[in-house]
C-alpha cells in the first residue's frame, strides 16, 4: 500500500513540475530538448520526498572514486544542489564541475548533452525550482 501511495505522489509530483518546467520555458526562453526537460521534471519530482541524497563522502572523493555506475548518482546530485541549494557548501562552481565530468563520462547522448550544457540546464531547473510561479496546488 505504502509502495502504491509513494507511485501516486510522484505522479502528482511530475504532474506539477511539468506545469512549472513551462512556466519556467516561458519565463527564460530556454528552449531544452524534450528529453532533457523530461529528465529534469522527473530528476526534481524523485527528490521532493528524499532527503538523504548528499554522497556520503564529500563531492570531490565520490569524483574521484567514481564508476561508471555512480556517474548518474553524482551527476544528478550536482544538478539538484546547484539549483534548489546554490548557495551549499563550497561554492557553485565546484558543484557543476563536478556534475559536468560526472554527465560526460556517461556514453549515452542524454547525458552528454545534460554535461556539455550543464550550466543551462542547471539555470533551467533553478527557475522551474525558485522562480516567480504561482504557488503549487494539487488538484
Amino acid at each position: 500500500v505504502l509502495k502504491s501511495v509513494n507511485n501516486s505522489m510522484q505522479d502528482v509530483y511530475v504532474k506539477e513540475f511539468v506545469k512549472l518546467a513551462s512556466s519556467a520555458r516561458a519565463d527564460t526562453g530556454i528552449e531544452l530538448p524534450a528529453s532533457v526537460e523530461h529528465y529534469v521534471v522527473c530528476l526534481l519530482a524523485v527528490h521532493v520526498d528524499k532527503p538523504d541524497f548528499l554522497p556520503h563522502s564529500t563531492f570531490g572523493e565520490s569524483l574521484l572514486t567514481m564508476k561508471p555506475s555512480t556517474a548518474k548518482l553524482l551527476g544528478d546530485t550536482c544538478l539538484f544542489v546547484t539549483s534548489v541549494f546554490p548557495e551549499y557548501g563550497i561554492n557553485e562552481r565546484y558543484y557543476t564541475d563536478i556534475g559536468r565530468t560526472a554527465y560526460t563520462s556517461i556514453d549515452r547522448e542524454l547525458f552528454q548533452v545534460i554535461g556539455v550544457h550543464f550550466d543551462t540546464v542547471k539555470t533551467f531547473t533553478r527557475s522551474v525550482v525558485r522562480g516567480n510561479h504561482p504557488k503549487l496546488i494539487f488538484d
